[in-house]
């Protein structure tokens, strides 16, 4: 057999409580999933990794226990704020868009709308949704 069989997975929200432990940090999916549905798992995941890296390197900088709680927690404290909010807005844009009850799809359809036509609200929200908007480390900010 060259192909394995078909197999699937839930897409399940989590979010770790904590992202640190003994000497390891959890970034990505490890720390936490979200609903594909605006593809936003992959720029939290590159945003944990630069935080951690900036965190890591300003340790290194200052001859710090690289793997110590107190560097670790620096990063879980910088990053878990910014991932929760990210994933109670996707939980929100779930339940708008997962129904089909009437009203809320008016209310999607004005709320749409009246994005479309705010070019700051939009600008602000595409900015976002790429990652390039919110307490940023250096590796994820623009030139």
């Amino acid at each position: 057999q060259k192909v394995s069989p078909r197999a699937k997975f839930p897409l399940v929200r989590r979010h770790a409580v904590n992202y640190i432990g003994d000497r390891i940090a959890l970034i990505g999916d490890a720390a936490h999933t979200v609903h594909p549905l605006a593809g936003l798992g992959a720029n939290q995941g590159f945003a944990d990794a630069a935080t951690l890296f900036e965190v890591i390197s300003n340790a290194y900088s200052q001859n710090r226990d690289l793997a110590s709680r107190s560097v670790l927690r620096r990063y879980e404290r910088w990053r878990r704020g910014e991932n929760a909010l990210v994933l109670k807005v996707m939980d929100g844009f779930h339940g708008l868009f997962g129904t089909d009850n009437p009203a809320l799809s008016r209310l999607r359809g004005m709320g749409l709308n009246l994005t479309d036509n705010a070019p700051l609200i939009k600008e602000t929200l595409v900015r976002y949704a790429v990652g390039l908007e919110g307490d940023l480390p250096q590796l994820a900010q623009m030139p």
